[in-house]
């Protein structure tokens, strides 16, 4: 696996996750550059969305540089014993936007491939 550069953040089901949202977002410690230690407060940890943001790292003349991105999201539960339960999760793999909380759904033209694959299974097993 490429090296990568990691970012994490609260976010709020619904909000837009992109290049031109993220920095917005509420950043969570130790997950950016300057490695600020403090806490960032999740106020219901028994169902909350974390933001993500992963770059490729390149090699620069100047040093590393950051590359192509991508976005997404977890929804988590923390329970009272501390383990974490994983809810759902998105991430756009060709560097869009994202929702959070919102899975895509299928596209017309699949939906309409697997209707026919269906139909055609159907009928050959009705033969």
């Amino acid at each position: 696996m490429e090296p990568t550069f990691n970012w994490w953040a609260l976010a709020l089901y619904g909000d837009i996750v992109s290049e031109a949202t993220f920095a917005s977002l509420d950043q969570i410690e130790l997950s950016r550059d300057d490695f600020n230690v403090g806490g960032t407060l999740i106020e219901n940890p028994s169902d909350f969305y974390m933001a993500f943001k992963v770059s490729e790292v390149l090699k620069g003349s100047t040093g590393y540089e950051e590359g192509m991105s991508w976005y997404g999201w977890v929804h988590v539960s923390i329970d009272e014993n501390l383990e974490m339960t994983l809810l759902g999760a998105d991430i756009n793999l060709y560097g869009g936007a994202v929702m959070v909380g919102v899975i895509p759904e299928p596209s017309a033209g699949m939906l309409f491939l697997l209707g026919a694959a269906i139909l055609g299974l159907r009928r050959k097993l009705t033969r």
